[in-house]
Parts: C-alpha cells; sequence; structure tokens
C-alpha cells in the first residue's frame, strides 16, 4: 500500500489545480470519480481519501479548496504560526499540553456531530502509527456508541515502516470506518528515535454523520487542510523532514525539535 508523506498535517495534497470558487462547492460533478487506491471508495470518499493517502488528484470540484462561508479564524497560542480559517458552523477549541509536548486543535461542528482534528505529540516511549490510530478509532466509537461488531472498515492503508534517516523509525496507518451513522478518516504518521526514547505523533481525524460527509470534506476538512500544507509558491518546505513545514519549526535542521 501507498505511504503517505507527512507534511504538518499527515496528507499530501499534491494538486495539479489553480482556480478557485466563491461558492459552495458541489458533489454532483464527481459522483462517478473512483478511489485510485482504494477500490470500495468512490465520488468525494474516494478522493479524499486518496488525498489523505498521499495520491495525486487533480479533480477537485472547484478547484484549490477554499472556505466558501468563513465562520472565524484559529490561531494557536503556543505555536502562532499554526492558524487557519475555518468554514461557519465549526468551532476550534486549542489542544496544549507541555510535558509531554503536544500542539494542535479540534475543529468542532457546532451540533457536536462533526469535527476536524489535528495534533503533533511527543511520547516518551517508542510507539507505532497502528497503536495510535486504534486509540482514535476506540475514541471515535466511543462518540457514536459504536464498538468493533458494527464497524465497517471502507478502506485501509498500513504503510510498511521505514528508516528516513539515521536513528529513526517510521510507520504510517490510516482508516476509513463507517459506524451508526457516521463515516471517519483517521490518518497517522509515527517518527521513532529509539536512542533518545521518544516518538513523534502527527495525526489527523475527520469525521461526521454518513450523509454530510461528502459535504464536510469538500465545505471544511479539504479548505483547512490545504492552508496548512500550501503557500502561493507551492508546498512548504521540511528539510530535517519531521513533519513539521520549516516556516511551523523553530528547529528546521533538527528532527527530534519542532
Amino acid at each position: 500500500m501507498k505511504r503517505a508523506c507527512v507534511v504538518l498535517i499527515p496528507v499530501l495534497l499534491f494538486l495539479t489545480i489553480s482556480c478557485s470558487t466563491n461558492e459552495e462547492p458541489s458533489t454532483q460533478n464527481i459522483r462517478n470519480v473512483t478511489s485510485q487506491l482504494c477500490a470500495s471508495a468512490s465520488g468525494v470518499e474516494g478522493l479524499y481519501w486518496d488525498l489523505s493517502n498521499g495520491g495525486n488528484r487533480g479533480d477537485i470540484p472547484g478547484g484549490v479548496p477554499t472556505v466558501a462561508q468563513v465562520g472565524g479564524n484559529f490561531i494557536h497560542s503556543g505555536h502562532p504560526l499554526l492558524g487557519f480559517t475555518y468554514a461557519s458552523g465549526y468551532s476550534p477549541v486549542e489542544l496544549r499540553q507541555d510535558v509531554p509536548l503536544l500542539i494542535g486543535v479540534n475543529l468542532l461542528r457546532n451540533d457536536d456531530r462533526g469535527v476536524w482534528r489535528y495534533y503533533l505529540q511527543t511520547v516518551n516511549s517508542a510507539t507505532n502509527a497502528t497503536q495510535v490510530l486504534q486509540s482514535e478509532i476506540n475514541r471515535f466509537l466511543n462518540f457514536v456508541g459504536g464498538n468493533g461488531q458494527n464497524l465497517e472498515v471502507v478502506c485501509s492503508n498500513n504503510g510498511s515502516g521505514s528508516q528516513p534517516g539515521t536513528g529513526m523509525q517510521q510507520t504510517f496507518a490510516s482508516r476509513m470506518i463507517r459506524s451508526q451513522g457516521f463515516t471517519g478518516v483517521f490518518v497517522v504518521d509515527v517518527k521513532v528515535f529509539p536512542d533518545l526514547g521518544f516518538s513523534f505523533i502527527a495525526t489527523q481525524v475527520s469525521f461526521s454523520p454518513t450523509a454530510d460527509f461528502e459535504t464536510e470534506i469538500l465545505r471544511t476538512y479539504l479548505p483547512v487542510s490545504w492552508q496548512l500544507l500550501f503557500t502561493d509558491s507551492g508546498s512548504r518546505p521540511d528539510r530535517d523532514g519531521d513533519g513539521v513545514p520549516d516556516d511551523l519549526d523553530r528547529a528546521p535542521d533538527d528532527p527530534t525539535r519542532w
């Protein structure tokens, strides 16, 4: 399976489109689009899955994902360069912890039935992406009142482990699942530094009622991801490969600090 490259968010939206729109995006013109990476996903869901797993797609309806109806702006108090404009109907809740270090945000739908969550975290132990992913899925199931018996796995990607640098091990895992009338996409990238005794985790979660999920992808989840991943000049550089773009990284040449 294809393993995504984490660049701030563990999604590589490597697109070849340049147009934009001020209208709410429509799902109608890509109903028959199929995923290049998951035979069970199509339409907006298939497109979103491919983008979440490093696929190259240039057929986002409306072009570059933009927030058509702005609800506000989020700026992280401990990491001011982590910020974005978000859609109306949502409210951000900052995630912050100093020891062990965690920065992130929960973007919550105002009816408490949808979320886009992203966080970077260090833990003082070795872990892997599958373990973190399962923890996030368990949280999702607790939220929707589901369990392993009524969980449908639509798409799955267990990227093989790799060693992107000396003293570093990397794992990746993602799922698209449905349960109790909700659909969610979960993406986790973990870099472990065994000699230093800690792991660096990048996680993105998005879910809503299945009936709304395609609409929320287009109006909420993709526009936020785009803002964090790209500048006018292209994708943000990350020369130390720790998953944090250089312009957000306090130590851009040291993968053990950010």
